[in-house]
């Protein structure tokens, strides 16, 4: 915007304007993953190669010797991959040359991921280890409220395809989660059977801040998303607020979260360092392919702009289908 220094106050709206759509491009949560990547590499750039001071625009030497930096971090191929993609979106922001997109680059990237393969050991949640976390609830807590609270985040994250960054807080003074009490909504389907509708606007691939509708059908077993919801609920009230709160409507930290899981994990004799809290979305995702839905479904359960939900998916032993029997 340097080309366009304010000379009146219209311009000056203008431009405040104009900043204030680009920035509304990325959510609040990304444009801090951004410029955490942009200080990396400009701290980078002065204590690594000698720089005076960051220099920007970089240029391609600058981003090859910041590859093989990142590799000898032994970051994983993927998470490099990311870094160089935050720095391509300054530079084209800024509508400067590119470097990240220069042939050698990509190049390096290619060996990067030949040389350091990389897989994604987080197991998926299955119906069976589900039923299991769930069961767990009742014997790692004592509070009714916060026994339901977390049954309705595990069987909502599952069923809903939901990110755990979409249903939790960050931190203190961290934006809300998507998920807010106004936009659950409870309806009769077709057989006559309540059903739940999420609807969410913040969300990963949501480049047109489009609302997207989650719809929950009922199931007759313990798994049942409808009827935890509904039962959390009744103990929450409708006051309006993040969904998935403490007493105080206060939003539930992703810490808190990952804490309630890993200790849920543990008393099944589970190994915490395999299942993550992405692990629900693995599983939904995997289960999907199981049931035999196209890829297209699955892209549209899941918010995926691209066929990027195949690397989540798992062919574990143990699914739906055979899981008869474990609702005893």
């Amino acid at each position: 915007m340097s080309d366009y220094a304010p000379g009146s106050s219209s311009t000056s709206k203008l431009v405040e304007s104009t900043r204030e759509l680009v920035d509304a491009a990325l959510e609040p949560s990304s444009r801090k993953a951004y410029d955490k990547a942009f200080h990396n590499f400009s701290s980078f750039q002065t204590a690594t190669i000698g720089l005076p001071s960051p220099c920007f625009p970089a240029t391609i030497a600058d981003i090859l010797l910041y590859i093989s930096h990142l590799r000898d971090k032994n970051l994983s191929p993927n998470t490099i991959v990311s870094e160089i993609s935050k720095l391509s979106y300054f530079h084209k922001l800024a509508g400067h040359f590119d470097p990240t997109n220069a042939f050698i680059v990509k190049k390096q990237l290619i060996g990067v991921h030949k040389l350091n393969p990389s897989a994604d050991s987080r197991l998926p949640i299955t119906v069976g280890v589900l039923l299991k976390l769930v069961r767990a609830l009742e014997l790692t807590l004592s509070n009714s409220y916060t026994m339901s609270l977390f049954r309705a985040m595990y069987l909502t994250a599952f069923h809903g395809f939901l990110c755990i960054g979409e249903m939790t807080a960050r931190g203190s003074g961290a934006p809300n989660p998507s998920l807010s009490r106004e936009n659950v909504k409870f309806f009769l389907n077709h057989d006559g059977e309540q059903s739940v509708e999420l609807v969410i606007s913040n969300y990963k691939h949501n480049t047109k801040g489009s609302p997207f509708s989650i719809v929950i059908g009922p199931q007759r077993n313990p798994l049942c998303g409808v009827s935890a919801l509904d039962h959390y609920i009744k103990l929450r009230g409708d006051t309006p607020g993040p969904l998935f709160c403490h007493p105080n409507f206060t939003p539930i930290h992703r810490d808190v979260f990952n804490k309630q899981l890993t200790r849920d994990l543990r008393f099944c004799h589970l190994d915490p360092t395999r299942f993550k809290g992405h692990s629900f979305r693995i599983g939904a995702a995997s289960l999907a392919v199981q049931n035999n839905l196209s890829d297209a479904q699955i892209r549209r359960l899941g918010r995926w702009n691209s066929d990027s939900f195949k690397k989540y998916i798992r062919t574990p032993t143990l699914w739906s289908s055979q899981a008869t029997g474990q609702f005893e």
